[in-house]
């Protein structure tokens, strides 16, 4: 499944054994657009959450610019996806993506 702002999303199944995900998208000025999701044991309860960073580290070598948790189900999940494609929109005012262009992959022999 994809988003809005086409960011794929691992099925619910993913993150309820463990998985956890994240993506990015590139900036002009080295200062990609970061996120990553998982589910994330409390003290009481299961949380979805959903951190946002802007540049090239790891989350844990950045500062986090925005995170929200979620409850830890098929909602949550959605809920989580919606928080990233919303941070991304706030994030595409004012940082422009590289576009690359597509490279046909035939050629001639």
């Amino acid at each position: 499944m994809k988003t809005r702002n086409d960011f794929d999303v691992p099925v619910f199944e993913y993150y309820d054994n463990g998985g956890k995900y994240s993506g990015s998208r590139r900036g002009t000025e080295k200062d990609d657009f970061n996120y990553k999701t998982a589910i994330v044991k409390t003290d009481d309860k299961k949380v979805f959450t959903a951190d946002i960073w802007y540049g090239l580290l790891n989350l844990e070598s950045s500062e986090k610019v925005s995170g929200e948790t979620f409850s830890a189900d098929k909602d949550g999940l959605s809920k989580a996806y919606e928080f990233i494609d919303a941070a991304y929109d706030v994030w595409l005012k004012t940082h422009e993506p590289i576009l690359f262009e597509k490279i046909d992959d035939e050629y001639d022999e």
